[in-house]
């Protein structure tokens, strides 16, 4: 774990991850690394070729070597997360269902893909999706001094109005959380600082609603390792153009 994960952190990010500073929290969570043992990298071996063979369709995403560190649970709330080019995946990950292992790696290889093709990522957004990127610098500056809580894949990225000056982030319960779940999902209209509800109509089975890298990442996991129909719905239809396209 690099030093930089931690320099957009706030004091609340610190808190809510049981550390004291930056220093103190890239030790503890360099510290949390574990090697994998051979029966695990033999099926995370066999797990990665399923996934090539699922995603031949898409040679974009495909062409992207999979890196993997493993954490023993105790960072970032035992989610998988990404840094970089390396997707982090807890200890337990191997004790849960191979559909949730699969969507989980896709998920992941996702956010990798965000981060290495922001041009392409940023055309689903204005150009498929209709939402607008956020580069006033005062709206940012805004943003920022929300009690936000920091997503490693989305909030060092591009920021965008889901509709109108509507934003959404998840926003700590507490001035000092105890944990990252420690939190729910605001969005506010930013022009009044008024709460809004989430404006975007989409299938129950979105949860992950803080950022749209996260509404992209688990909507992609939805259409192939689950195979959703077809859903009324504009965001998974353009979705999917776009996929055949760009993805």
């Amino acid at each position: 774990m690099d030093k930089s994960y931690f320099e957009n952190f706030t004091k609340l990010d610190y808190y809510s991850r049981q550390c004291r500073d930056r220093h103190s929290c890239l030790e503890f969570y360099n510290s949390q690394i574990q090697d994998f043992s051979s029966a695990e990298e033999a099926y995370l071996k066999k797990l990665t070729q399923e996934l090539k063979t699922i995603l031949s369709p898409y040679k974009k995403i495909n062409s992207i070597k999979w890196k993997f560190y493993k954490t023993n649970g105790n960072i970032e709330n035992g989610f998988p997360f990404t840094r970089q080019d390396v997707i982090y995946i807890p200890g337990q990950f191997f004790s849960w269902s191979k559909k949730k292992q699969l969507e989980t790696l896709l998920h992941e290889k996702v956010h990798i893909f965000q981060r290495y093709n922001i041009d392409v990522t940023d055309k689903l957004m204005r150009e498929y999706w209709h939402f607008k990127k956020i580069d006033d610098p005062k709206v940012i500056e805004k943003i920022q001094s929300l009690r936000r809580r920091f997503n490693p894949d989305a909030t060092e990225g591009p920021q965008y109005f889901l509709k109108d000056q509507a934003y959404c982030y998840q926003e700590y319960n507490n001035p000092i959380p105890k944990s990252l779940v420690d939190s729910n999902l605001k969005c506010i209209e930013t022009d009044t600082g008024r709460p809004t509800k989430f404006p975007l109509k989409l299938p129950t089975q979105i949860t992950q609603k803080e950022h749209p890298f996260e509404i992209m990442a688990q909507m992609i996991a939805d259409i192939i390792i689950n195979k959703s129909p077809e859903y009324n719905n504009p965001y998974y239809n353009s979705l999917k153009i776009w996929m055949n396209k760009f993805f």
